[in-house]
C-alpha cells in the first residue's frame, strides 16, 4: 500500500518512490548482522521485544505524518526494527522447539511471513479504499501490537550458568 499512498497522498514521482524504498532497505540490510549479535549478547526475547515494541508506535506515527521525508524516516525505522528481529526470532524458534519439530516451526514462521505478504496488500487495499488512506497504518500497528504477547510464549535457553535462576 505504501507505494500507492506515496503516489496518491504525497504526490511523489515514481522514481522518488523507488528511491524511497531503496533508501529504507539500506537500514534493513545494515540491521541483519548486529541483530544477531545483540540477540547472542542480550538474549533473543529481549532483542525481539526491544525492536517489536516500537513498531506499533511507528505505524501509528505513519498515520499522522504528511511529509514524505518523515514517512521515509519512520519506514526506515520499521525496516530496521524488523531486520534486527530476524536472526533473534529464528534462534528463539530453534531453542523453543524439540529437534523433531524445528523444521515445522521454521515452516510455520515462514508461512506466516509469506501470508502477511499476501494478505497484507489485500487488506491494506480494502482499508485504503473503504475507510481512509491512513487506515492501513492503524491496522498494521494493531497487528504488530497483538504480536507482542506471543513473544512471551517462547522459552529461551540461558546464555550461561549465571543466567540460570533457581
Amino acid at each position: 500500500m505504501l507505494p500507492i499512498f506515496l503516489k496518491n497522498q504525497m504526490e511523489l514521482h515514481l522514481s522518488s518512490i523507488g528511491l524511497f524504498f531503496t533508501g529504507s532497505s539500506v537500514l534493513s540490510l545494515l540491521g541483519q548482522v548486529p541483530g544477531g549479535w545483540l540477540a547472542d549478547r542480550y538474549g533473543r526475547k529481549r532483542v525481539i521485544l526491544a525492536f517489536l515494541l516500537p513498531i506499533p508506535l511507528i505505524f501509528g506515527a505513519c498515520a499522522m505524518v504528511n511529509d514524505w521525508v518523515a514517512m521515509l524516516a519512520l519506514y526506515s525505522l520499521f525496516a530496521g526494527c524488523l531486520s534486527m528481529m530476524g536472526s533473534a526470532s529464528l534462534a528463539l524458534l530453534s531453542e523453543s522447539f524439540p529437534s523433531e519439530l524445528k523444521g515445522a516451526a521454521f515452516s510455520v514462521r515462514m508461512t506466516g511471513f509469506r501470508m502477511g505478504s499476501i494478505a497484507g496488500p489485500l487488506l491494506g487495499g480494502y482499508l485504503y479504499s473503504w475507510i481512509s488512506p491512513k487506515s492501513p497504518f492503524i491496522a498494521a500497528a494493531l497487528l504488530f501490537f497483538i504480536g507482542i504477547p506471543i513473544v512471551y510464549l517462547f522459552k529461551e535457553e540461558p546464555k550461561n550458568q549465571s543466567d540460570i535462576r533457581t
